[in-house]
Parts: structure tokens; C-alpha cells; sequence
């Protein structure tokens, strides 16, 4: 089996998209993302999850999906889109370190605020609090960017197109293995 890869980032940065692309590049490589492997497992969207139970209870519930991704890539190649809020927890993020190979997905503040105003799924993306999307985004770059970048094997630009994120994620990954 080869290592899994991590996708780590903020809300809206591509973690989803750039794992389903990716695996057109990697052989035998298969795409999961643990925030639609958590719903999947509650019979719940995040927003009603978090609503009735409180953000606590789902990152505890969050670092029981990472961990049976991490479970399955024992047996399967993944590629695994995390939530955005994985990185508080330190025990995902020496899982994920531990288990595979991870990559930050870095993308600027103003791109984000773009992203969530344009397409802002509610129901995958439940606000983290009663602010505008330009404060909420503000807050958690400057709450999670140093967690993003210490977790991260490798912190790629991702304001770019698709197919250069990909081609450069696949040759860094394969670097990294030799």
C-alpha cells in the first residue's frame, strides 16, 4: 500500500475538488472526504450535527472519521479531503503525519472570502460564528495557519488552476516517497 495523502486547509480552499482530481494522476489511488464520510456515519449534515450537539462533540465524532480513514488506508490508497477544522485537535494531526503524507492547501484570504460568498453551502459549511464571512475567514487563518503549516509535509499555493495543483501535488507526493 502506498501512504495516504492528507489534504488539510480552510474551508473553500479545494481540498474536495483537488482530491477527486487527483486521482486521475495517481494510479489506484481512491478519494475520501471526512466531512462526507461523517455525515454518511451520523445520518446528519454537519450544520444539524453541530446544531444539536455543538462543535465539541463534532470534532470529537471528526477524529473518529480520521481515524477510520486512517484505518482503511491500511488496506486502500487514499487521498483524504479533511475538514477544515481538523488541525485543532493534535491527535489528528499526528495521525496524520504518522500515517502519511500531508498537504496544506494555502490559499489567500481574499480568494476564501470569494469562494464562500459565491458558493457558501450551509449545510457542509455551518458558520463557526455569528460574524460576516470576511471576519469569520480573518479569524481562522489567523487561529489555524500555523497549525495548517506545522502539520503539513508539503504547503502548496492553491490559487492557481486545478490541473497545476494536481500536477504539482503528484510529483511532489512521488518525490517525497524516494
Amino acid at each position: 500500500m502506498g501512504r495516504p495523502i492528507y489534504l488539510i486547509g480552510p474551508r473553500a480552499c479545494g481540498k474536495t475538488t483537488i482530491a477527486r482530481m487527483l486521482v486521475e494522476r495517481l494510479d489506484g489511488y481512491t478519494a475520501v472526504d471526512t466531512d462526507e464520510l461523517f455525515c454518511e456515519r451520523s445520518g446528519q449534515s454537519i450544520a444539524d450535527f453541530v446544531a444539536a450537539n455543538g462543535w465539541t462533540r463534532f470534532r470529537e465524532e471528526e477524529q473518529k472519521t480520521l481515524q477510520a480513514c486512517a484505518e482503511l488506508a491500511r488496506s486502500k490508497n487514499l487521498i483524504v479531503a479533511t475538514g477544515g477544522g481538523i488541525v485543532l485537535d493534535p491527535r489528528n494531526c499526528q495521525l496524520m503525519r504518522s500515517s502519511g503524507w500531508v498537504c496544506y492547501l494555502k490559499v489567500p484570504e481574499r480568494v476564501l472570502i470569494e469562494r464562500l460568498c459565491a458558493d457558501p453551502k450551509a449545510e457542509q459549511r455551518p458558520a463557526l460564528g455569528p460574524g460576516s464571512v470576511q471576519e469569520e475567514v480573518h479569524s481562522v487563518l489567523a487561529k489555524r495557519a500555523e497549525l495548517y503549516e506545522s502539520c503539513a509535509s508539503y504547503v502548496l499555493a492553491a490559487d492557481r488552476p486545478l490541473q497545476e495543483l494536481c500536477r504539482e501535488l503528484a510529483e511532489q507526493f512521488r518525490e517525497s516517497a524516494k
